[in-house]
């Protein structure tokens, strides 16, 4: 009776995504879905073919002006970055997250963007630009840099504004100049020494960005920076490459401390205007131009469920995944995603059938293996039972080594084999091998050093558990993660008030 309910109410949820509202006038399994792979971004869009070309520009030129902002060459990622653009403005709205026009979803297999009313790149917010950034920074900077530093260049990089074939950088923030306007200043001192905000209050933190952003725009652009030949951030990397502690090293690039430091940001950022600087990347030749690919209506109900497997929205996922099989009935992907869907809500035998189906259908494909393994793993954590746990482990270990291995290996199985490893019984030793393999091919996977710092703890290291638990809660901008991040911190915390007793 429950399941009857329950499928009916998704159903309805399907069909209303039909009512018009605004420019949606068809609901998003209905439109014309089409595919375009750029040299850095994979998108899926339901824009209109001319729409979906100018935001594959734009994310380009936007990318460039970003290599720009952040002074590091940005080859490609070893996983190219998903963007979903369509117009989701309906009654019901499936990819609505806190009524935002546009969202970063950071993914170990591969992180996405999500363009949700229709306006192609104009849809991406400030937060979403610089949460990108920072993870292109986080990718290719070969070392952890200070907290200041990152924040600073993803709030610098934010408000690039992308003008055709044109990314100008350093446009100010205005929302950060009214705020730095209450700050009554007397020094820097705890901006470029803190590396951590897991006890900041939100005004806090907004101080925090705010002030870094303008420490950031004065080392880039300010009038004795742009004047003389000082890069006080790239003499900053040097000097912190060269193992000079992080304040001194920020005291000789800007050649002054954190008080006379604070006086100059200031009176830099209280000007009239702030300067800015243009970037212009060389156009594509017409045979290197990417192609529109028109999706299969299929394809494109599979990238719709997927998106909602990662926002875990099971019952959205399983009307894509049943849309599909109306359309395929033997497609042995829409199968997987019917056994993703019950394995959120952990409804295991039924996601055992559907996986056994795709598996049977299609044992090669590297997503049945990583999602057939990763609801083996949930089963396993949720068993009370030793045996029955170290059964499920062990199937989903044979998934994950299936696709975790030789010169094709996804990281995200590698990051879930370390990850089987933290599961009670485990040896965690095991784990800290496909974990580090997991790194080096995503580096700076702020998922991944949580799941490292979890390992941590089970090895007997704490304190470098909570180091690192700090850090990804400072650094990251998904709400999800901060919250596994805290309740993390919090059972090391209980952890250590017990030990006391």
């Amino acid at each position: 009776m429950f399941d009857s309910m329950r499928r009916f109410g998704a159903a309805c949820l399907l069909a209303a995504l039909a009512l018009p509202l605004g420019c949606a006038t068809e609901s998003l399994h209905e439109r014309s879905w089409v595919a375009l792979r750029t040299t850095h971004y994979d998108i899926v869009s339901a824009l209109s073919a001319e729409e979906t070309r100018s935001l594959a520009r734009d994310l380009e030129v936007f990318r460039a002006g970003a290599e720009h902002a952040l002074g590091i060459p940005l080859p490609p990622e070893t996983l190219q970055t998903r963007v979903f653009a369509f117009d989701g403005r309906a009654i019901i709205r499936p990819f609505d997250m806190r009524g935002v026009s546009g969202y970063f979803l950071p993914s170990l297999g591969g992180d996405a963007i999500v363009l949700r009313t229709g306006e192609g790149w104009g849809d991406a917010t400030d937060e979403l630009r610089a949460r990108h950034v920072r993870q292109l920074l986080r990718a290719h900077d070969a070392h952890k840099r200070p907290l200041w530093y990152e924040e600073g260049l993803g709030a610098f990089a934010s408000s690039i504004d992308v003008r055709g074939w044109e990314a100008r950088v350093g446009l100010p923030r205005t929302d950060y100049v009214m705020l730095l306007r209450d700050w009554h200043r007397s020094s820097l001192r705890e901006l470029l020494t803190t590396e951590d905000l897991e006890a900041a209050s939100a005004k806090d933190r907004n101080r925090f960005d705010a002030q870094a952003w303008a420490l950031v725009h004065y080392a880039k652009l300010g009038p004795d920076i742009r004047s003389g030949a000082r890069r006080p951030l790239v003499h900053f990397r040097s000097l912190l490459d060269a193992d000079v502690p992080p304040l001194r090293a920020a005291e000789t690039a800007f050649e002054a401390d954190p008080v006379e430091l604070a006086d100059r940001v200031m009176e830099y950022v209280g000007r009239d205007s702030m300067s800015w600087f243009a970037v212009k990347p060389s156009r594509p030749s017409a045979e290197s131009t990417p192609k529109l690919r028109p999706l299969p209506k299929t394809e494109a109900l599979l990238s719709l469920g997927w998106l909602s497997i990662e926002l875990v929205r099971a019952d959205t996922a399983r009307g894509y995944f049943e849309m599909a099989l109306r359309s395929d009935a033997a497609n042995a992907e829409a199968h997987a995603g019917l056994g993703a869907s019950d394995c959120i809500e952990a409804r295991w035998s039924e996601a055992g059938d559907q996986f056994q189906r795709a598996l049977a259908a299609a044992p090669d494909d590297p997503r049945i293996q990583l999602q057939a393994g990763n609801c083996d793993r949930a089963r396993a954590a949720a068993s009370a039972i030793p045996a029955e746990r170290e059964e499920w482990v062990r199937q989903a270990r044979a998934h994950y080594r299936r696709i975790g291995k030789g010169d094709n290996a996804l990281p995200e199985a590698l990051a879930m084999l370390g990850a089987s490893y933290l599961l009670p019984g485990q040896d965690p030793k095991l784990g800290v091998a496909p974990l580090e393999a997991a790194a080096r091919l995503l580096p700076g996977s702020l998922e991944i050093e949580l799941l490292q710092a979890r390992l941590q703890a089970s090895l007997g290291s704490p304190r470098l558990a909570s180091v690192q638990a700090r850090e990804v809660f400072s650094r990251s901008g998904s709400r999800q993660l901060q919250e596994e991040a805290r309740e993390f911190l919090q059972s090391l915390e209980r952890g250590r008030s017990a030990s006391r007793r």
